[in-house]
């Protein structure tokens, strides 16, 4: 029974947060990301949305190709408009892999609204442009403690880097670089599509820059299907 369940859930490693409906169907295979994204439980019990947030998890991104909408500089309105424009195509792919059957769309749909966590990390992967973590609730001081820490700005190892954490016990950690790009000032940049292709070998394409509506999303989408955007390897 233990090994079934863990091919249910798609356990990969323990400790493991799974979320099951009352008929007993599966709700999320990936509860802690669920929890993150929504710490007071507004959302319970978490039922996958048609275009997941990056800050909540990267959902399926190591198995599917994912469409990404980076955003994390725009408003609120902007961001929202963005979610709206690609919702009923990441349904369509949706609604296509249930009536075959299949788990798992083709396609999968992020949006990145906040410049924490795996953002930074992407971005650099994809040359794009490097912006400023986003502000912590509270002050951060330089800690001594400098091993077996990574950063929350950036997604990168600490080894070997100044370290800046939380003065109010948060999990929360900085690295020199981070806080040196924070004192810089905010850099502001247009909306961006992008698409991860990781199975491929860890492929990505660049989309357009600028406003994000349905009809874009769908372009690039269409595009990328018929094979005439230009691959490039995620560094």
């Amino acid at each position: 029974r233990k090994d079934q369940l863990s091919s249910l859930c798609k356990v990969g490693g323990i400790p493991s947060f799974a979320v099951f409906d009352t008929d007993g169907t599966l709700i999320t295979s990936d509860g802690r990301a669920a929890v993150t994204g929504d710490p007071t439980g507004d959302e319970f019990p978490w039922y996958p949305k048609p275009v997941g947030n990056l800050k909540g998890g990267p959902g399926d991104i190591n198995e599917v190709t994912t469409v990404l909408a980076f955003c994390e500089t725009s408003d609120v309105a902007v961001q929202k408009a963005i979610l709206e424009a690609m919702t009923p195509i990441a349904e369509k792919f949706i609604a296509e892999a249930k009536a075959q059957g299949e788990d798992s769309p083709r396609m999968a749909f992020l949006i990145v609204t906040e410049s924490q966590g795996l953002a930074p990390r992407l971005r650099g992967m994809m040359s794009m442009t490097a912006l400023a973590p986003a502000e912590h609730e509270h002050p951060l001081e330089k800690s001594d403690r400098t091993t077996g820490w990574g950063c929350d700005g950036c997604g990168q190892s600490g080894a070997g880097k100044d370290r800046y954490r939380c003065t109010q016990g948060c999990d929360h950690d900085l690295c020199g670089d981070c806080v040196e790009t924070q004192k810089a000032g905010k850099v502001t940049v247009d909306p961006k599509l992008m698409i991860v292709d990781i199975p491929d070998d860890g492929a990505y394409y660049e989309g357009m820059e600028g406003t994000v509506t349905t009809a874009t999303v769908q372009k690039f989408v269409d595009d990328y299907l018929a094979k005439t955007l230009e691959r490039k390897q995620l560094s």
